[in-house]
């Protein structure tokens, strides 16, 4: 499925770079258009299972998507995912999207886990700190984690940064038990 999802991403990535659309603001009507489709449990359904035909699939998908507020490239996507059989990997396809138009933006999303709420400042500090560091500017999506204690924990394209209190208490208790 994560191939398949990878090709149709990638095609709309490179569809979106020719035209010179913004990669956020597809990426947001793509997650929306995805999310509302999975919250129709009923209606995603019909248009995913093989018992129904494809022409009838097909026109369902065209009359829900005329109502959708979506540009005409997103409608027209959908409706060749329809047409392919492949909307069951829309979610996939939304997640590869974000991950290559990233990429192509030359930046690196990112998880900092903090132990209490940080402000947005502070949040644009360590996201330049980070930038500096990679070499690709970096975007962080902040959660709170209490069981860290104090400090954060920075997961960015697969890379851990450790600063917090948790952490550095297992690296001394490592040293303690060495000895």
């Amino acid at each position: 499925m994560r191939t398949v999802a990878k090709r149709y991403a990638k095609a709309l990535a490179m569809f979106c770079k020719d035209k010179g659309y913004d990669y956020n603001e597809v990426y947001t009507k793509l997650k929306e258009l995805s999310n509302a489709l999975l919250g129709d449990v009923e209606f995603y359904k019909f248009l995913t299972v093989p018992v129904v035909s494809h022409r009838e699939k097909l026109e369902a998908a065209k009359e829900y998507i005329s109502k959708v507020d979506v540009p005409g490239y997103i409608k027209n996507f959908f409706l060749l995912l329809v047409e392919k059989g492949r909307l069951s990997a829309l979610p996939f396809i939304v997640d590869e999207f974000r991950a290559i138009a990233d990429e192509l933006m030359g930046q690196v999303r990112g998880v900092l886990k903090v132990a209490v709420e940080i402000s947005t400042e502070e949040k644009a500090q360590l996201e330049s700190v980070f930038s500096e560091k990679l070499g690709k500017k970096v975007v962080l999506e902040v959660e709170e984690d209490p069981s860290i204690i104090g400090g954060a924990i920075a997961h960015i394209g697969g890379v851990v940064f450790d600063g917090s209190i948790i952490g550095n208490l297992e690296i001394i208790k490592e040293k303690l038990v060495e000895r």
